[in-house]
């Protein structure tokens, strides 16, 4: 009877050991560290979403949609190669971390400077408010 429960239970611990191998990719490669944890939001409590987390899932499907069209293998001044890791890399060379007036991407996107393909995103709109979001989430 004893043998029998030991059984049982080991093959449960295996059955869940196998289950976690399944079920939706990780976000991140192996041997990949985690994404920073920025220190604190405005309000004094611990902000646990990182720059990169936020430019990944809130700001790079926009640039997929909105800026590839042009800026896909262009070259320099601005070339995405439509891989998440080095776009974020390019893109943080067009931000100054925590300063949205002096961040050359947001300035682009609302055309208040020189942008061939004119204004990206509305002032107010939802994309620009993530842009924001980011670049200070970077500090």
């Amino acid at each position: 009877m004893v043998f029998m429960r030991w059984i049982h239970f080991t093959g449960i611990v295996f059955f869940l050991f196998l289950l976690s191998f399944c079920g939706a990719p990780h976000p991140f490669k192996r041997g990949e560290p985690s994404p920073p944890v920025s220190n604190q939001n405005n309000s004094g409590t611990q902000n646990v979403t990182s720059g990169k987390t936020v430019f990944l899932s809130k700001i790079y499907p926009k640039m997929v949609d909105n800026c590839m069209v042009c800026h896909k293998g262009m070259g320099p001044p601005f070339n995405l190669v439509q891989d998440p890791e080095t776009d974020y890399v390019t893109v943080l060379t067009k931000i100054v971390p925590g300063n949205i007036q002096a961040s050359i991407i947001y300035k682009k996107v609302q055309s208040d400077t020189q942008h061939d393909g004119g204004k990206v995103w509305d002032t107010g709109s939802l994309e620009l408010s993530n842009l924001k979001e980011w670049i200070e989430s970077e500090k």
